[in-house]
């Protein structure tokens, strides 16, 4: 008779999934409905990999060449890094080039050396025709 239950118990479970997955396609549907921008589920991926653009007078020079520079997370590769580009700003990246930048050595107190934490950058390059409007929040 156990055999019985077992297979009511995968039924009941399998149910419970369905009706969780509809619930979910109705809270999304609510909310695009609502007027909000619903995100995909990888924008808080991306949001984490892409820190901000980096304005300096560099980066600005590059901008009329098509590259775009940005301080990513430490972690972030140049896949993710790619993805990100492409769900926050709607562009497909050609290519994408990372630096490292170590930390620099600085003296604190009574001469004791620290080190001032590392960051990564991303120089991305677009196609020709398309751009990105890094100065909008500055």
């Amino acid at each position: 008779m156990a055999l019985f239950k077992r297979k009511k118990k995968e039924q009941e479970i399998t149910d419970e999934k369905q009706v969780k997955k509809a619930v979910s396609v109705k809270d999304v549907k609510a909310k695009q409905k609502s007027g909000k921008v619903v995100k995909k589920s990888g924008s808080q991926v991306s949001y984490k990999a892409l820190a901000h653009p980096l304005i300096t007078e560099k980066s600005t020079i590059q901008n009329s060449l098509n590259q775009y520079a940005f301080l990513v997370d430490n972690q972030a590769n140049k896949i993710e890094i790619k993805q990100a580009i492409q769900e926050v700003y709607d562009v497909m990246p050609l290519k994408v080039r990372i630096i490292v930048q170590s930390g620099k050595l600085v003296r604190s107190g009574r001469g004791q050396l620290s080190r001032q934490k590392k960051c990564k950058k991303a120089i991305i390059t677009l196609p020709q025709d398309k751009k990105i409007d890094v100065y909008e929040g500055v």
